[in-house]
């Protein structure tokens, strides 16, 4: 008797498992899931990365009685509570799982689309806006297809949202930059710069500084890693790329960074360490 109680108890246990892995899962857009009330959204100031790699905090919990999905696409537009500060655009797709009642925090990869604006900082906010215009949308979806990040891609933005010049496009991989040009040319209708712009400092990833400031970071690593150093101006907003592996060797390191006073003449500059999108190190320049 005992042993045939003990199967039926297994045969129970395994049927109520089959049926909770068969539960259904609602599937959601954001803006579905927003305006249905289907969970708790808040969108906040990723302090510890930067404006053009993971910029936002999705905070977010299931409200209903059963798991849900929610797609955020890359091309989602987060506009910032506080005008002074830049909206957002999402620069990579993210799919959430959420169980009845679960909640998580999320990083979101994007770019800033306001190059004059403050960046976000602790206690900023953002709401949903919606879908970027259809030739953002194109572009955005060339950076996710080529895997194209950091300051590159936040540049090629600029010159979609704040009709930047195509001559900021620049990078040590200058074949990466070239194709991203023309890219952004096409999709703006507008003609490539003359070369010869890029031989100088301002637009040219490998130039020497004339007025060399420099600096080191020494850091070690348990693992592999993409490791930046970039230069910010006072209003978070970066200006320069510095130093960039995408595949540093684990081990100890000490990594040199320089800019040029003459063309960079501002009287403080920020200096971020960036190590896969987070911060690690802060350095403020004083050349008052």
């Amino acid at each position: 008797m005992k042993t045939y109680l003990k199967i039926l108890t297994l045969l129970f246990i395994a049927a109520s498992l089959c049926s909770n892995s068969k539960e259904t899962i609602q599937n959601y857009t954001l803006e579905k899931a927003i305006s249905s009330n289907a969970v708790f959204a808040h969108f906040d100031c990723n302090t510890n990365s930067v404006h053009y790699e993971k910029p936002l905090l999705a905070k977010i919990k299931n409200r209903t009685n059963v798991p849900i999905q929610i797609e955020i696409p890359a091309g989602t537009w987060f506009q910032a509570k506080n005008n002074k500060e830049q909206n957002i655009v999402t620069t990579r797709p993210r799919l959430i799982k959420l169980l009845s009642g679960a909640a998580t925090s999320i990083a979101l990869q994007g770019n800033c689309m306001e190059a004059n604006d403050i960046a976000g900082s602790e206690g900023s906010q953002y709401v949903y806006k919606g879908r970027v215009s259809l030739v953002l949308q194109r572009l955005i979806d060339y950076l996710t297809k080529n895997k194209i990040t950091a300051n590159l891609g936040q540049q090629a933005v600029w010159c979609i949202t704040d009709n930047k010049g195509l001559e900021n496009i620049y990078d040590s991989d200058n074949a990466a930059a070239e194709k991203l040009r023309s890219k952004v040319s096409t999709l703006l209708n507008k003609p490539l710069p003359n070369p010869k712009i890029f031989n100088g400092y301002a637009y040219n990833y490998n130039a020497k500084p004339k007025v060399e400031v420099k600096g080191k970071f020494n850091m070690s690593f348990g693992r592999n890693c993409n490791m930046a150093i970039a230069m910010f101006d006072e209003n978070g907003t970066v200006v320069r790329e510095l130093f960039r592996n995408q595949n540093l060797p684990a081990g100890k390191h000490s990594l040199t960074y320089s800019f040029d006073n003459s063309v960079y003449t501002n009287d403080k500059y920020i200096i971020r360490a960036i190590k896969n999108g987070n911060i690690i190190f802060t350095r403020v320049i004083d050349l008052t």
